[in-house]
């Protein structure tokens, strides 16, 4: 019977390792809502997404483009965080001040996006990946 390499030798491997990242950590989800675009626009229609829920996002990064029957706008982003959830589909309409999507903030960071009083914000416990686990 043929042994592995560990057995034949007597050394064997006792380390292990993990690894992390932002988007593993607990954090907070913030409700990205929608803004008020100006010209009296009350609703719009999401016409493409460009992002995905689990997409790790920044300032400034693009996140859809809508349309309302006096423009077409590309949304950015207003926090650093993780894309939780999206709220609407391509050709769903969107109010100003319904939220677009949920973005998961560093606990650390919450505290200078929320309002005061904010009660429709979560805080999500989010498992720790470790290295070789399928998602």
């Amino acid at each position: 019977m043929l042994l592995p390499q560990e057995a034949r030798t007597g050394h064997y491997n006792t380390s292990r390792s993990f690894h992390l990242s932002s988007s593993c950590l607990a954090g907070t989800i913030v409700p990205f809502k929608l803004s008020d675009i100006g010209e009296g626009i009350a609703e719009v229609t999401i016409k493409e997404w460009y992002v995905e829920v689990g997409d790790e996002v920044a300032q400034f990064d693009n996140i859809c483009e809508v349309q309302s029957d006096k423009a077409t706008v590309t949304i950015t982003c207003r926090y650093d965080g993780v894309v939780r959830a999206l709220h609407f589909g391509v050709d769903d309409m969107c109010r100003v001040g319904q939220a677009l999507v949920d973005i998961e903030v560093p606990e650390e960071e919450a505290e200078n996006v929320l309002p005061t009083g904010n009660t429709e914000v979560e805080k999500v416990p989010v498992p720790i990946q470790r290295q070789g686990d399928v998602t």
